[in-house]
Order: C-alpha cells, then structure tokens, then sequence
C-alpha cells in the first residue's frame, strides 16, 4: 500500500511519522514520570531532614526536663551556703560586737562576704532559669 494521496506522501510515510510523534509522546511521558520520581525523592529528602530537625528539637526539650529536674540541687547547695554564711555572720557580729573590733578584721571575712554575694546572685539566677524553662516545657508540651 503505497499509494499516495493528495499531499505527496505515502501511506507508509506516514505510518512513519506517526511512529515518530508516539515515541515523542512517549518519551515526554517518560520524562514527565522521571520529573515526578525526582520532585518527589526531593520532597521525601526535605521531609527527612525536617523530621531530624523536630527530632533534635525533641532530643533538645527532652534534655531540658532532665536539666531542670537537676536545677533543684545546685540551687539547694548554694541555698545551703547562703544560710550558713548568713548564720556565721550573725554569731560573729555578736563576738566582733562583744570584743569591740571591726568584722572586717576577721580573716578571710570579706572574701566570704564577696562570695555569699556571689552565690545569692547565681541561686536567684538559676532560679529564674527554672521558672523559665518550666513555663517553656509547659507550653510546649
């Protein structure tokens, strides 16, 4: 069958072309699904790393419970420091009082002093941490 029809081309010709333009519709559909393959290996690669980072950002609320169950301790310890040097103080306002010399004069006296100072800083400190962090974990949570 190889007449040809009024436009100069065989039917063979035409069969040929016709071949031709499915392989193309093929092929854009070929490259239609590798484009979808790729969009969506891309899509479950950023769903992957968001899923780390909420994973981390778990791991992180996870490790401030147990940060926060700890604060208690070193709040009581300087707790503890601060009532004993405040105890301190006052037995020896009262013996410095009675022996008529200055508190200063005691060795070692102003450096506690300094110190306490430094310890009720850092308690309300750790103590505001704690509140903080607790109110964190609750909205969060």
């Amino acid at each position: 069958m190889n007449n040809i029809n009024p436009l100069g081309k065989t039917y063979k010709e035409y069969q040929e072309e016709l071949e031709k333009v499915n392989l193309t519709k093929l092929e854009k559909i070929n490259l239609n699904v590798v484009q979808e393959i790729q969009g969506m290996l891309s899509d479950g690669e950023r769903g992957l790393q968001e899923a780390n980072r909420i994973d981390d950002a778990v791991e992180s609320i996870d490790s401030m419970e147990v940060q926060l169950s700890n604060i208690s301790n070193p709040i009581n310890i300087l707790g503890k420091a601060i009532q004993d040097f405040e105890f301190t103080k006052r037995n020896l306002e009262q013996q410095v009082k009675d022996l008529g010399i200055s508190i200063k004069d005691i060795k070692g006296y102003s450096e506690a002093e300094k110190q306490n100072k430094v310890w009720v800083k850092e308690k309300k400190w750790l103590e505001g941490r704690e509140e903080a962090g607790k109110n964190a974990l609750k909205k969060i949570r």
